[in-house]
């Protein structure tokens, strides 16, 4: 494992560096821990085990890292005393990206929303600069202030829309293989699991019929008021099974879901298994960094730091 520090000094000048970053290389992948971040260019310290080898490295404005010297050995005993601290015992996951494959398009989805909108209001509605549902419920918007309809018939319309297009990508769509062997190990050490989605629930469930059996609370967007990126959507969710904010973590594909769990107050965690990058992920403010859930579960449950093994589930 490696561990990276920003070498920063704190106000007090105490020596010791005021964001902790950690990085750990299990056949080949990479986890990034951040407890703090300012704007770039960011210096790190790298220790690397088994040799405790250090680095110093800083991130310049294009995401590039250039190793600048080596220092210190001393900074390990507090790396170990943070990750000690680390508890988690709640995990909401996101559906599409995170736990399974699901190609829908978006773009094709904001144009058919166009085109319907068209059939009730001039002028032609213009490009769109939302996403899908909030780019729905601004089409909505300026057809009832234009039309002065109150029937809701366009967004009815709308949500049927949508909600084919995404049975439609569910049809071919899947779990990831270590979606309900992980779901199952953390059911089996204790935590309580949710998944939250701005999917519909037909769509989840055509990929996952068995849900319900792998988690403590499926939330699809057709069961709350206001889907994520509001928090209330995390927010309920995390209430409904009984958690903590403190203790929990929100885990996702998308800078949305780190935008949830942010404003929720939680712990936040990125993965790359869909269509959006690591950098991207750290830039929105993730907390952790993943290939995917499984690299990622495997590193929180069994946290190696220092000369022990520290559990933060539990």
């Amino acid at each position: 494992m490696s561990l990276f520090l920003d070498i920063r000094q704190s106000k007090r000048d105490s020596g010791l560096p005021n964001q902790i970053t950690h990085k750990n290389h299990t056949s080949g992948q990479q986890i990034f821990r951040v407890l703090r971040r300012d704007p770039v260019p960011l210096v790190f310290l790298s220790l690397s085990a088994p040799n405790r080898s250090v680095q110093l490295w800083k991130l310049n404005s294009e995401g590039r890292q250039a190793i600048i010297a080596k220092s210190v050995r001393r900074l390990l005993p507090v790396i170990n005393h943070i990750e000690s601290e680390l508890k988690i015992e709640s995990f909401v996951f996101d559906f599409d990206g995170t736990l399974a494959v699901l190609r829908l398009d978006f773009a094709a989805m904001k144009l058919r929303l166009n085109a319907l909108a068209a059939n009730y209001f001039a002028p032609t509605p213009p490009r769109p600069f939302l996403p899908v549902l909030e780019w729905l419920a601004w089409l909505d918007e300026r057809i009832r202030e234009s039309t002065g309809d109150r029937t809701g018939e366009f967004r009815h319309k709308a949500l049927a829309m949508i909600s084919e297009m995404e049975l439609q990508a569910a049809r071919s769509g899947a779990l990831f293989p270590f979606t309900r062997p992980l779901l199952k190990s953390l059911a089996e050490i204790g935590a309580k699991t949710a998944i939250i989605t701005r999917n519909c629930e037909a769509a989840v469930r055509l990929v996952f019929p068995d849900i319900s059996d792998y988690c403590s609370g499926f939330f699809p967007r057709d069961h709350v008021l206001s889907p994520k990126p509001d928090p209330a959507h995390l927010i309920h969710a995390l209430d409904s099974i009984g958690a903590q904010l403190r203790t929990a973590i929100m885990i996702g594909d998308h800078p949305m879901d780190i935008q949830t769990g942010k404003a929720a107050g939680v712990m936040t965690a990125g993965v790359c298994s869909g269509s959006t990058c690591k950098e991207e992920l750290v830039r929105a403010g993730a907390d952790w960094v993943a290939d995917d859930c499984q690299t990622l579960i495997e590193f929180l449950t069994t946290m190696e730091s220092g000369d022990g093994c520290t559990r933060p589930v539990g």
